[in-house]
């Protein structure tokens, strides 16, 4: 089988972890599938190469206005049709369910093959306290639908998302979560040194959505009104800042006195040593497809309590997760966790084999492999 990805991005090279689920994606059924992959905005280079088991074409839209880009999109469906045309597709998958689903529509439609949309982000939402999602305007809202109504099979990662796509937009999405690779996130292994004799790690860019200003008012929130369940906590934060440091500042100006420490973003490859590392694991975010900074803790046997987002309300207890958006439920939510600690041991297993049964590569591949069989049979 042969198939074609369509994506804003992909690595440039082995060092480059872009979307480490994408890549642990394609390496898992390169075996087995043929894969080109067609990465619209990133790298900042157009250029053709092998990586991962797959054939990458970049076209570097990133740097161009959006009359440039949309001229551009011309480019990517001559090269798609032009590979075609050598060596047939067997259907087109769009990762992404806007900009790249948008083309995928128009290339399969012109190739005459199948198409799968994969919702990764937040195309199918729209969260005006933060601005965030593509739900915000009817125009986006339309071109969506469209998209899903020229889909064969619509998939996402989580069932939470499945459920806002129902009843958000009445359409049905297949879940099939990209997996996590279960060597990379073992409980035994070297651990990174965190200050803290309670230490709690949240792993999460700086953007808004992620809720990290909420995190910390809930720890204020906790150390006002709970000081004895504060004694021998520290948070660490580890991310990346996407506005050029400013949103870490902003968040450093809040944190006074309190045992928080902002980590900067580090190598995918290293981030189980901080997962071990930690007691629990915290986030806050107000909205998450999938959540791999959820499932890649919980796999190194570190239990995790946040938001009802993403894969999170299916790998956690009840008590264990709240609701989004508010820093009051996150304080009571750490007030409870922190009270109960003869409990996390049991949730601790609980999320470990939920992740292992649900969530890996070992999962998710033959899932994706079903799938593309089913749709290019059809």
């Amino acid at each position: 089988m042969r198939i074609a990805i369509i994506t804003k991005g992909f690595a440039h090279g082995n060092n480059d972890w872009c979307l480490p689920p994408l890549i642990d994606f394609v390496r898992s059924i390169s075996d087995q599938v043929e894969v080109d992959i067609y990465a619209m905005f990133y790298p900042l280079a157009q250029r053709d190469y092998h990586l991962f088991g797959a054939r990458v074409f970049a076209f570097d839209l990133a740097r161009r206005n959006r009359l440039m880009r949309r001229l551009s999109w011309r480019k990517v469906g001559a090269r798609v049709a032009r590979e075609h045309s050598s060596k047939p597709y067997d259907l087109v998958h769009a990762i992404w369910a806007d900009t790249p689903a948008t083309l995928g529509a128009r290339i399969a439609a012109n190739i005459n093959v199948p198409l799968i949309t994969t919702l990764y982000a937040g195309e199918a939402v729209w969260r005006p306290d933060i601005k965030y999602g593509s739900l915000g305007s009817a125009r986006n809202r339309a071109a969506l639908c469209r998209v899903l109504d020229r889909s064969h099979t619509v998939t996402c990662g989580s069932q939470f998302l499945a459920d806002i796509v129902q009843t958000n937009l009445s359409r049905s999405a297949q879940v099939i979560p990209f997996g996590l690779c279960p060597d990379r996130f073992l409980p035994i292994g070297p651990q990174a040194v965190l200050q803290g004799e309670t230490r709690i790690v949240t792993s999460a860019s700086f953007s808004p959505v992620k809720g990290l200003d909420l995190v910390l008012k809930a720890v204020q929130k906790l150390a006002r009104d709970h000081p004895r369940l504060m004694t021998g906590l520290h948070w660490h934060c580890i991310g990346p800042d996407p506005a050029n440091r400013a949103l870490r500042g902003a968040l450093l100006q809040q944190i006074g006195a309190l045992p928080v420490t902002l980590h900067d973003a580090k190598p995918h490859w290293e981030m189980a040593q901080y997962y071990r590392a930690a007691d629990l694991a915290v986030q806050g975010s107000w909205f998450e497809s999938q959540c791999f900074a959820a499932l890649e803790p919980a796999a190194c046997a570190t239990p995790v309590a946040g938001t009802a987002v993403g894969v999170l309300p299916d790998m956690a207890s009840p008590d264990w997760t709240c609701a989004p958006g508010s820093a009051d439920a996150l304080a009571q939510l750490l007030s409870h966790v922190l009270s109960h600690r003869a409990g996390w041991a049991a949730e601790t297993v609980r999320q470990q084999d939920w992740v292992l049964e649900n969530a890996t590569l070992d999962v998710a591949a033959p899932q994706f492999l079903a799938l593309y069989n089913q749709v290019a049979g059809q």
